[in-house]
């Protein structure tokens, strides 16, 4: 157990990517996931054991395609107010006021100034030591693949540097891009390397790992052990139950079209655990729902016909008894 060990869970961009269809809150940055992240940490007490940062390049990186966000919609208002300009009852003010540039500002040095950042080395032997990386193609930098990793370089230098100078017990990087996994090996023999130096982390040990996931609360989880009651329960019985209650349904809407359900397989390696209050839960699981169906047209004819369906329950403990409820309505577990 991980009781006396403190930890630096470390962000990479795309652990915040959203998909192309979600609603975006355009005055802030989403980072909803993050603040699920910091909730488990202070509802657990971990917070002097368990700390998040944002390396400066992902955070930069988080805010510029932010105002890309907002510089599209503003462009779609700004169509939206020519096509109704002969409309006297319809008018989009604001508009020719609103300062992008003064407000991706206010944001940055709101950022900034609330989280924890691992900033950007700026000396000029550290960046001597990027552009060796870059033109030797020294990992993230790929063979054949021209300046690509120059963002993932920027961030492990940023590390390193502060691993250095700050003594963590471990050093976990959250990201999905695959080069890290990919040159998993070569990025861990580099970073205790530079940090440790050629015998160093012998006496002096810094843990490094890079996970290939997006689900920090659950690694705070396994590390330290959380509600393992709940875990228990969850993949001893109530999966298996959920299995069975779907295998008794033969049919599925899909576009406005019933389809027969040829069978379900129940994604037990990803179950999402999010802490709302000190004993209630809320866990997310995937369902991929296969089915048969003649509308070729949708589908390449060698290809599975099937959905992901995402499924969610809360979790209460009602006097050591787990108690869950689904649309509203609630389930006693025996």
């Amino acid at each position: 157990m991980w009781s006396d060990k403190n930890i630096a869970l470390i962000m990479d961009t795309n652990i915040f990517e959203k998909k192309s269809n979600d609603q975006y809150d355009l005055s802030k940055l989403p980072l909803d996931k993050y603040d699920k992240i910091i909730h488990t940490i202070e509802l657990n007490k971990l917070e002097d054991q368990v700390k998040i940062f944002f390396p400066e390049i992902v955070l930069l990186e988080l805010l510029y395609h932010h105002k890309f966000r907002i510089e599209k919609q503003l462009s779609t208002l700004n169509q939206l107010n020519k096509s109704f300009e002969n409309f006297s009852d319809i008018v989009i003010k604001g508009l020719d006021e609103f300062n992008m540039e003064e407000y991706f500002n206010i944001l940055k040095d709101k950022y900034f100034t609330e989280l924890d950042i691992i900033e950007i080395p700026r000396t000029k032997e550290l960046m001597d030591k990027l552009i060796a990386m870059s033109l030797e193609k020294i990992p993230p930098f790929e063979k054949d693949k021209s300046d690509k990793g120059f963002k993932d370089a920027i961030l492990l230098i940023s590390v390193m540097e502060y691993a250095r100078n700050n003594h963590f017990d471990k050093y976990v990087i959250f990201s999905k891009d695959k080069v890290f996994k990919k040159y998993e090996n070569n990025i861990f023999q580099m970073f205790h390397k530079e940090v440790h130096g050629e015998q160093g982390f012998i006496k002096d040990f810094r843990g490094f790992e890079i996970i290939d996931s997006s689900n920090i609360t659950e690694y705070i989880i396994k590390e330290f052990e959380l509600f393992n009651d709940l875990k228990q329960y969850i993949f001893k019985d109530f999966l298996n139950f959920i299995q069975n209650e779907y295998d008794s349904v033969d049919f599925i809407e899909i576009d406005m079209c019933e389809y027969q359900i040829d069978f379900y397989e129940l994604i037990k390696d990803d179950v999402f655990f999010s802490q709302l209050e000190e004993n209630k839960f809320e866990v997310e699981f995937y369902l991929y729902i296969y089915y048969f169906s003649e509308e070729y047209y949708l589908f390449d004819e060698h290809e599975d016909k099937y959905v992901i369906q995402s499924e969610s329950y809360i979790f209460e403990n009602n006097n050591g008894k787990w108690v869950y409820s689904r649309d509203s309505k609630l389930y006693s577990t025996h």
